[in-house]
């Protein structure tokens, strides 16, 4: 379709078509990927095995991690919760939910890509440039502006005065025979002089 304008004038110059082209190439290419990567499925197996790891390993640190009920040096044991083992849990536990999440973020959570929605609709633009606006071109004219162009202030922006950059050396007028270069005789060799 950008050819077919570019062959009827509408697009003047190989630059702006190459530059189109360019544009759409990138964004396909970025569909192509999002496509990839929900076709893609990371086998069930990976997930299955670090949940299992993840629970298995704070099970057993569980039961490693109680103190015992008497004390062999008679010495007062005076911890009821294990505050740190609770902490790794709660750090494990989350970073095993941010890597499920990372490893399908094409979901159907609410957090997630609305992914198919996407799909959707751009395959119902493209159909819809295609079977029915391929002909439509808008037209191209050039803008008509002011001589002076005028740029829209703020309030605060408006007061400050405007000080233009000066020409000061527009009106700084030199003899004609001062701008001429002059040999001086006797001044010897130029190679005398470095």
């Amino acid at each position: 379709m950008m050819v077919r304008c570019f062959e009827k004038g509408t697009l003047t110059h190989t630059n702006e078509l190459r530059v189109l082209l360019d544009a759409l190439e990138k964004y396909r290419n970025g569909f192509f990927q999002l496509f990839i990567y929900d076709w893609i499925a990371i086998p069930l197996v990976y997930t299955q095995v670090s949940t299992i790891s993840v629970y298995g390993y704070f099970l057993f640190a569980l039961i490693g991690r109680q103190y015992p009920s008497k004390n062999e040096n008679e010495e007062i044991v005076d911890v009821y919760v294990p505050i740190f083992t609770i902490l790794q849990f709660l750090f494990y536990v989350g970073w095993l939910k941010v890597g499920e999440d990372l490893m399908f973020p094409f979901g159907a959570d609410d957090e997630d890509f609305e992914f198919n929605y996407i799909l959707e609709r751009n395959l119902e633009v493209s159909m819809l440039i295609v079977d029915d606006l391929h002909n439509q071109v808008p037209p191209v004219y050039v803008e008509s502006l002011d001589d002076e162009i005028h740029l829209l202030h703020t309030s605060a922006s408006a007061k400050l005065s405007n000080h233009p950059q000066r020409q000061h050396l527009r009106k700084l007028k030199f003899n004609v025979d001062a701008m001429q270069v002059h040999a001086v005789p006797g001044s010897g060799n130029i190679f005398n002089l470095i």
